[in-house]
């Protein structure tokens, strides 16, 4: 019987180290936890505190999310662009790519910060919060966005790291955020006698100083492994690297942009059904978070090993890997996903006990099985074929079944059909099919496999 998961496969093998799925996967999938997690202890202390608050935060989460997108176009150009480049052996190209990444993301995010500082009432107004929603909400998303640089940057060293083999490293940062996180949160609601700030204000300053205090880690890291930067010799070499990251990171960026922004959108007309519906997909969304986090993780590891063997020339042992990951993701996710359903309600209950808010999350959870599946279908091959530099065939469809899909059938079901909640869920559940279907009968294509000779054709020049 052929074995479904090969060892020997899913190892790569170059000049600066060797690198497996699992030594990859497992570090990820920590660090990702972790991300979420930040998120899950600001809503689930702010829910005992306010619920009004947690509401506000829940939602106004959307905006920052579409904000960071920014940083992610960078660090999933240099995974991809620096990938290639040590898979090709040329290591000093590979230090002059990351030096150009952080820079640029300094510069991004410098940038942005004053301009959403200057626009953040116009930004929350957006989700149609009122009153002590609205007051919350800003004071939330001002405090962030003063810190949105550090999130940023960090986001490109962790990109750095494991691109050269060191993903666990990413998993000590991610828990050292998270654990004093969860201490300034605490500190901040529960011991208001002491503590300088408190409630919305002060779980937003103590988000930011632990990102801080996260990137100062990071970035030691960075030079104490020894991963040297190097600065392009030319202004031109500089662009060149510049240019590169973004003709990967940029069609990728478009479509998880279209997506957080079609999230946005529909939780703007969430409070067209209610107070109560607020709650629970901003609840929903904190535990379902986790189901495809295997999945997630597994395509990001994936596509490390697709960039180092693309650049390699090994199209054949890419295709291999992608058929029996996928296999594993389904199972994976199916596992998890039913598990919540069926622990769907002392979940909730972490955040409340108003039954009407818990009944209403019995629905979402059971949609949500029919999601994680496509999932782990597109989570791989869609990251694979980033890794591989095939991106604008597949970010149209994305965009265009986020627009239709995410957005057009979930309003449709939610409003003008009464569905609600549950009908929100099953417009992410198509868009996800439908994206499922287009990365998996793209990459049988092997459009992926011509892509560099057809650069070398027409002369573009890769750094």
């Amino acid at each position: 019987m052929k074995r479904k998961f090969d060892k020997e496969l899913f190892t790569v093998h170059s000049s600066v180290g060797s690198i497996s799925l699992f030594s990859l996967l497992l570090p990820l999938l920590f660090e990702t936890v972790m991300n979420h997690l930040q998120g899950t202890i600001n809503t689930a202390v702010l829910s005992n505190y306010s619920e009004v608050s947690a509401s506000a935060v829940g939602s106004v989460n959307t905006v920052f999310n579409v904000l960071l997108l920014v940083g992610s176009v960078l660090s999933t150009g240099a995974t991809v662009v620096v990938s290639n480049l040590i898979g090709e052996e040329r290591i000093g190209r590979a230090r002059e790519a990351s030096f150009t990444t952080l820079t640029v993301g300094l510069l991004a995010g410098l940038f942005i910060t004053p301009v959403c500082l200057a626009f953040s009432p116009d930004l929350i107004r957006f989700l149609h919060l009122e009153g002590a929603l609205f007051e919350d909400g800003v004071t939330y998303f001002r405090l962030r966005m003063c810190f949105i640089v550090f999130t940023m940057l960090t986001s490109s060293v962790l990109a750095l790291l494991k691109c050269y083999g060191y993903p666990k490293y990413t998993f000590l940062i991610g828990f050292i955020t998270n654990v004093l996180n969860l201490l300034f949160n605490v500190f901040v609601l529960y011991c208001p006698e002491i503590s300088p700030v408190t409630g919305v204000a002060g779980v937003a300053l103590g988000c930011g100083f632990s990102n801080l205090i996260g990137f100062g880690v990071a970035l030691f890291l960075l030079f104490r492994l020894g991963i040297r930067l190097s600065v392009p010799k030319s202004l031109s070499q500089y662009f060149g690297y510049l240019g590169h990251v973004l003709r990967i990171g940029v069609p990728s960026g478009i479509s998880s942009a279209t997506f957080a922004i079609v999230t946005m959108v529909t939780t703007s007309f969430v409070p067209l059904l209610g107070d109560s519906v607020i709650a629970a997909k901003v609840y929903s969304q904190n535990v379902l978070c986790y189901a495809y986090l295997f999945s997630v993780s597994a395509g990001n590891a994936n596509a490390l090993l697709v960039g180092r063997r693309y650049g390699a020339g090994e199209y054949d042992k890419i295709a291999q890997m992608n058929r029996a990951l996928v296999r594993i993701t389904r199972a994976v996710n199916l596992g998890i996903s039913s598990l919540l359903l069926l622990f769907y309600r002392p979940l909730i209950g972490i955040f409340t006990s108003d039954a009407s808010v818990i009944t209403l999350c019995l629905g979402v959870f059971a949609v949500d099985i029919i999601t994680e599946q496509a999932r782990a279908n597109s989570q791989v091959y869609e990251y694979a074929l980033r890794a591989a530099g095939d991106v604008m065939f597949t970010t149209a469809f994305v965009i265009g079944s986020c627009i239709a899909c995410g957005l057009g059938l979930a309003y449709f079901l939610a409003i003008p059909c009464g569905l609600g909640l549950i009908g929100l869920w099953i417009g992410l559940a198509a868009d996800e099919t439908v994206r499922a279907v287009v990365s998996y009968f793209r990459f049988r294509s092997g459009r992926w496999r011509t892509l560099r000779a057809k650069r070398e054709a027409d002369q573009v020049p890769v750094p």
